[in-house]
């Protein structure tokens, strides 16, 4: 599904949160690099889960995303983070798994959907045979 609608992610992210695409890469983390965060956060998550038709019932927002307001303000100016990292590659990983999960995010894509080839949108190249590996170890030809 992700290969047929390419730039679809990006763009919901960009409407969605106000981000200029070209701001929106694969290795952008929502709240490090997008300062997407709390509130805003879970409703983008929502939101994504509806539009890619992703399960996103286990997903522990808290883990992910620091809350609003108060001793947080603070730790983004300092880039201080107590949270784990969720990078767009991770929703990206959560449509083609059709959940976002924990072990969505911390697994490698599968052999079925590492053989055969795909669009990857976010560096408008085609992506061949990732065996494996994770996202961001893909061989990206030039």
């Amino acid at each position: 599904m992700y290969a047929e609608k390419p730039d679809e992610l990006r763009d919901f992210i960009s409407d969605f949160c106000g981000i200029p695409k070209e701001a929106i890469l694969e290795k952008s983390g929502l709240e490090t690099d997008l300062n997407i965060y709390g509130d805003d956060a879970v409703e983008l998550l929502i939101a994504y889960g509806k539009k890619f038709n992703v399960n996103v019932s286990q997903f522990k927002a808290a883990e992910y995303f620091s809350a609003e307001g108060g001793l947080n303000l603070l730790s983004r100016l300092f880039k201080i983070s107590n949270v784990k990292p969720l990078q767009v590659s991770h929703l990206v990983k959560g449509i083609i798994a059709g959940k976002l999960d924990e072990s969505v995010i911390n697994r490698g894509f599968s052999r079925n959907v590492a053989k055969t080839q795909t669009y990857d949108p976010l560096n408008h190249n085609t992506r061949l045979y990732c065996f494996s590996l994770p996202f961001d170890n893909c061989m990206h030809p030039r």
